[in-house]
């Protein structure tokens, strides 16, 4: 473990401590990028010895400068666990099909003070689609770090997934709630942040991570929207695409509206506007309304309208052309689409969001919303 502290004044102490994670942290860092291990049929020269009459495709994993080789024999895989050139004497890799994915993982020895995980896939060989992959591995190692964090006082913890580089971020819950604000609770290596009134940098350098004062002042981050069900949305103006202009909440008074953040561009929302359109054919006449705040690029006018003319997506869309830096986005936190809310015109209240308002539960959300709001006048 690593204790970096950096006293502010004389009363509070701000630090980082980082710790080796050998397995797992991917999932807690909540991403990974594959890297390709090609495969030949020729037999490498690290081999020494293969099991009895196994043969097929060999390749090799590079984690952390040293190379961990295998060998992909039918349906089973074997992983130089120990790099000693021997695929008798190591433990043995899982591997299994997922769909006609083969999907596995390992334990290996790469240097590091305890053998780190390794997890791998394989996509179908046969599969034209992906004809080019028909000989690689897909790897990403599972090791990582524990970063906890000290900002005045209250204690976050985060994880890195692989190796500390001079790029990378690492995410701090100012707020408690458990969830990840890309906008407002995220620190980049080697660039000033502000959380407490104090601007910091967390320095990133020779593998390690430490928390120096910043010779730059920048403002204060706010802390993010608390979006949660029960809670109030964030009042905004916007032109629509028609050149109108809408007030939000305010222009919704007697009705319940899904505040829907999508994109053209977006697969799971194109995915999901069929069940989007038929509950808003079936519940309009109810009450029910449309605000559509698109994510598309820059000079994107003629899609969107094509796009939304062809679904029959007929309500109001807000555009921008700014991609992610989209303002009603940002303002609402907005780091990932499809996301919608279920608002109260009225009241400015959050009915719903997330998972329940995907799919056949859609339907009943809305009908309970309407049908409160018909009881409540």
């Amino acid at each position: 473990m690593v204790i970096t502290t950096l006293l502010l004044g004389s009363l509070i102490a701000d630090k980082v401590e980082t710790t080796f994670v050998p397995s797992g942290a991917v999932k807690k860092a909540g991403g990974y990028r594959p890297i390709r291990a090609e495969m030949s049929e020729t037999k490498p020269s690290w081999l020494k010895k293969s099991p009895d009459g196994a043969s097929g495709s060999y390749g090799a994993m590079k984690i952390n400068g040293k190379e961990i080789g295998f060998l992909i024999a039918g349906d089973k895989i074997y992983v130089d666990a120990n790099h000693d050139g021997d695929l008798t004497n190591d433990p043995k890799a899982e591997w299994a099909a997922k769909g006609k994915t083969m999907m596995g993982s390992a334990t290996v020895n790469a240097g590091f003070p305890k053998n780190v995980g390794v997890n791998f896939y394989r996509f179908d060989p046969n599969d034209p689609q992906r004809a080019a992959l028909k000989m690689t591995l897909l790897y990403y190692a599972d090791y990582g770090y524990e970063v906890k964090m000290t900002l005045g006082g209250k204690t976050s913890t985060g994880f890195v997934a692989g190796d500390i580089g001079d790029q990378g971020s690492i995410w701090v819950d100012r707020n408690g709630d458990g969830k990840q604000s890309y906008f407002h609770e995220m620190v980049q290596f080697n660039k000033p942040f502000n959380f407490t009134g104090t601007t910091l940098v967390l320095k990133s350098a020779g593998g390690k991570l430490s928390l120096v004062q910043s010779d730059e002042t920048v403002p204060m981050e706010p802390m993010a929207p608390n979006l949660a069900v029960g809670q109030k949305v964030i009042p905004f103006e916007a032109n629509l695409m028609d050149g109108s202009k809408v007030s939000f909440p305010g222009s919704y008074k007697g009705k319940v509206v899904i505040l829907d953040f999508w994109a053209t561009w977006c697969g799971p929302c194109m995915a999901e506007v069929p069940n989007v359109v038929s509950n808003f054919e079936k519940y309009k006449s109810k009450g029910l309304e449309i605000l559509g705040i698109s994510f598309d690029q820059p000079n994107a006018e003629a899609k969107i309208k094509d796009v939304t003319g062809k679904s029959k997506m007929t309500w109001p869309q807000v555009y921008e052309g700014k991609f992610w830096d989209t303002t009603i986005g940002k303002m609402y936190d907005v780091a990932a689409i499809p996301f919608t809310l279920l608002v109260d015109g009225d009241t400015g209240e959050i009915l719903a969001t997330g998972d329940e308002m995907r799919g056949e539960k859609l339907s009943g959300v809305i009908e309970k919303a309407l049908n409160h709001k018909k009881g409540s006048r």
